[in-house]
């Protein structure tokens, strides 16, 4: 079955410590594909942490990069791409991602969201430094400030068309149930198709 060209990549999106990067890379190796971690291009574009660029930089500045570096992924092909947790609340980045792939939301409840991020040390992450510039808050600050991210950013990640929830699941466990829904849902947006290939076939 040939594929639609236009949609054959698949993007990765949820918030915070949803588990994009870990995930699309695993993801990445069971289908044979490429993987990209948007945060990271930037990074290496610029030399600098995402939390400087921002810094350094500001807010317009970041999400012109971000739109500039996600614009060509999106005319790759067959590459697996984590978003950054706040990518999708820029419209011309959604219509990108919309376009070029299919969306994965990787939902996770606010508490596991706040013991993942605790883990590996990114609740830093929730303070913008552009506005918020000094020590980082507390605990009670740094909770309601994820909560009400989640709350606004949630109707961007609705848009996904595959939503796996992560709550309790292994990085293996959460890749094997979005090739499990690849199996339903092709990159070309259909129903039923189990076809969908690239150097062989969907495990």
């Amino acid at each position: 079955m040939p594929v639609n060209v236009q949609r054959t990549n698949l993007y990765l999106t949820g918030f915070l410590a949803a588990g994009k990067s870990t995930v699309g890379a695993e993801l990445a190796r069971k289908l044979d594909w490429r993987f990209y971690d948007l945060d990271a291009l930037m990074e290496t574009r610029l030399g600098k942490s995402v939390e400087r660029i921002l810094a350094e930089e500001g807010e317009a500045f970041y999400r012109t990069l971000e739109h500039e570096i996600l614009r060509e992924v999106s005319l790759l092909h067959f590459a697996v791409v984590a978003l950054g947790a706040g990518t999708l609340g820029h419209e011309p980045n959604l219509k990108l991602v919309k376009e070029s792939g299919l969306l994965v939301w990787l939902r996770a409840a606010p508490d596991t969201l706040w013991n993942r991020a605790e883990q590996v040390d990114r609740l830093h992450r929730l303070q913008n430094p552009v506005v918020e510039p000094g020590p980082m808050p507390g605990e009670v600050w740094l909770r309601e400030r994820l909560e009400s991210l989640l709350e606004a950013r949630e109707p961007f990640y609705n848009q996904a068309e595959i939503v796996v929830d992560t709550t309790g699941l292994s990085v293996e466990d959460v890749a094997e149930a979005i090739v499990r829904e690849l199996r339903e849902v092709d990159l070309r947006g259909e129903t039923g198709s189990t076809e969908l290939r690239l150097n062989g076939t969907l495990p």
